[in-house]
């Protein structure tokens, strides 16, 4: 999972792996629209309890939230 982002659309729980450009579709799409957080996972990381999630509330300048 390291080198990649995480995201979850609900609470703050079961977090899924994803590459940049998948991201960008789920971002895209308005599968963020109704909530949901992303989290950057450095390389080096052996663990996402200690970093935090954005809310996604804008997009290419446009407001999803």
């Amino acid at each position: 999972m390291t080198g990649k982002y995480v995201y979850t659309l609900s609470g703050n729980e079961k977090f899924e792996c994803t590459d940049e450009a998948s991201l960008r579709i789920l971002i895209e799409t308005g599968m963020f629209n109704r909530g949901g957080r992303i989290r950057m996972l450095p390389k080096t990381a052996s663990s996402t309890a200690s970093a935090s999630a954005i809310n996604v509330i804008s997009y290419k300048g446009k407001s999803i939230a």
